[in-house]
């Protein structure tokens, strides 16, 4: 079986649109991103069987969790919403 192993290009893995990132999202992505220094993870979350979505600052490990993936990009970054962002923020490492 051959293996083949896809070299990190920041520029393919990052969000061109705000759709993109919703549709992502509530597909059931993971997604790490790097903005202002500091790492943060998004993923989903079944509390009582219902699918949330959770973003996470690692360094504090903090859980937001939001309804929908509209809802996340009201999440706030250095007094920046996270919508106002996402198409800069360094993607270091995506699902679907």
């Amino acid at each position: 079986m051959e293996v083949r192993y896809f070299p990190y290009r920041p520029e393919a893995w990052r969000f061109k649109t705000i759709s993109e990132f919703k549709n992502s999202v509530n597909r059931g992505a993971e997604i790490n991103f790097e903005w202002s220094g500091r790492e943060y993870h998004i993923c989903p979350v079944w509390p009582n069987g219902e699918v949330r979505y959770c973003i996470t600052l690692l360094d504090t490990r903090q859980d937001t969790v939001y309804q929908n993936a509209e809802d996340m990009l009201e999440y706030m970054i250095d007094d920046t919403r996270l919508r106002d962002i996402i198409t800069k923020v360094e993607v270091t490492d995506r699902t679907l």
